[in-house]
């Protein structure tokens, strides 16, 4: 007995073509560059990391350590205090900008303080703002479900 897979092969050969050529790859990375940038613009208004650092305030977040004594004296000598715990000058939230090719999508910045907000150092606590919550995550999924979809069909 023998089955004929030969139109499902060629379907599959359709399917990778589709996927992997590189005006649908640009159009799927700069959409996914987008909803990054949405999100973690609102990382900053909402002074939230993920939740495996400071005090939930909704699923899979939670706010960011609050400043010291000593951080607060200095912004409010610049007179930045209020502003948000991780704006100063506004230049890290400024400097994020959007990337996409037909490889990848994303943001970018060439703040050379960036890392340690993110990471922390020297003492810094680390309050994390380039990170993925579960919304941009569902929507990226979505996003390549109907990309898959659509191949399929073509």
């Amino acid at each position: 007995m023998k089955i004929d897979t030969s139109e499902v092969d060629l379907a599959i050969r359709n399917l990778q073509a589709e996927l992997t050529s590189p005006s649908r790859l640009s159009t799927f990375f700069a959409q996914v560059a987008k909803f990054v940038d949405i999100d973690v613009k609102s990382h900053f208004k909402r002074e939230a990391g993920p939740s495996a650092l400071g005090k939930v305030i909704s699923q899979g977040t939670k706010r960011w350590t609050g400043l010291t004594e000593r951080a607060k004296q200095k912004k409010a000598k610049k007179g930045t205090l209020g502003k948000g715990i991780l704006v100063d000058s506004g230049d890290l939230k400024s400097s994020l900008s959007k990337f996409s090719s037909g490889q990848s999508g994303g943001l970018q910045t060439t703040v050379t303080y960036a890392r340690d907000h993110q990471f922390g150092k020297n003492g810094m606590i680390a309050r994390p703002y380039l990170w993925f919550s579960t919304k941009v995550v569902n929507k990226i999924m979505n996003l390549l479900s109907k990309n898959i979809i659509k191949a399929w069909d073509v």
